[in-house]
């Protein structure tokens, strides 16, 4: 799992065609406080993101890249990945439009509950002042 939630922090950070350093930051704190990413080790870290590269060099679309990278991973799991997307993409206070659509295939392709998405999302805005609207 923890593979697969680097895979995705990255794939957020990067889906507005640029890392910010905010986002750095914080996939380095990821790194180092959050429990399922402290045990991911360099040597795994760096494989994760090579096959992640290998995957958008071969052309994989997004929804192929996530169906892929989610294999094997529960619903609580990718509730989680999404959470931390969610997260990340709102770490430098302004969602852009190809962030929120990343955010919205992939609450779609893994098949986050509304219910979910709906909590996520509002604790963005509140914490965050995002111009993102609850739909």
């Amino acid at each position: 799992m923890s593979k697969a939630l680097y895979q995705i922090l990255f794939l957020a950070a990067v889906s507005d065609g640029k890392i910010h350093e905010e986002e750095k930051h914080l996939i380095n704190e990821y790194r180092k406080n959050f429990p399922i990413l402290h045990k991911l080790s360099d040597t795994d870290a760096n494989v994760a993101l090579s096959e992640l590269d290998k995957l958008v060099t071969a052309g994989l679309s997004t929804r192929q890249i996530l169906e892929k990278i989610s294999h094997g991973l529960s619903t609580i799991e990718k509730e989680i990945g999404y959470a931390l997307a969610v997260e990340l993409c709102s770490i430098n206070f302004d969602l852009v439009p190809p962030e929120t659509d990343f955010l919205e295939i992939l609450g779609q392709e893994w098949f986050i509950d509304d219910a979910i998405k709906t909590a996520v999302k509002k604790s963005v805005m509140l914490r965050y002042s995002t111009n993102w609207t609850i739909t």
